[in-house]
């Protein structure tokens, strides 16, 4: 019986697994429970790229298993055919493409200019380095 045992603690069919996993999917993940507890309701990797078709497709499920679901860049890279150096530079980008469309656009042009917005930022003025002390000069 311990054979079927998936995680570390969720014990029963994969019909029951998949029963339980919107209910435990539904819960924020807690890192203070062991990688192989929180993997129990992950998506297989076959599942997570059984309808990619294209490269794009892919790098994304690259992004979701690492990122998301936890699993080890070597893991994803058997999976794919990539070596895992690769699997982390391909989900490194994806991370920033999606920051990158998540960070507010600028407003258009800079009022009473004609070309875009700029960031300014406005520093207090740097104090003078304090004078070097006076060098002492010792006659023998």
């Amino acid at each position: 019986v311990w054979n079927d045992l998936r995680g570390g603690w969720l014990l029963g069919s994969p019909r029951f697994a998949d029963a339980v996993r919107p209910l435990l999917e539904a819960k924020p993940a807690d890192r203070e429970h062991p990688r192989l507890q929180r993997a129990a309701v992950r998506p297989s990797l076959e599942d997570l790229f059984a309808d990619v078709r294209d490269k794009g497709a892919r790098d994304e499920r690259i992004y979701e298993a690492v990122r998301l679901h936890g699993y080890t860049l070597r893991e994803v890279a058997e999976r794919v055919g990539l070596a895992y150096p690769t699997v982390s530079i391909i989900a490194k980008r994806v991370a920033e493409r999606k920051r990158a469309a998540d960070e507010p656009k600028a407003e258009g042009p800079h009022p009473g200019g004609s070309g875009p917005a700029q960031r300014t930022t406005l520093r207090p003025p740097h104090p003078p380095w304090p004078a070097a002390p006076p060098t002492l000069r010792l006659k023998i």
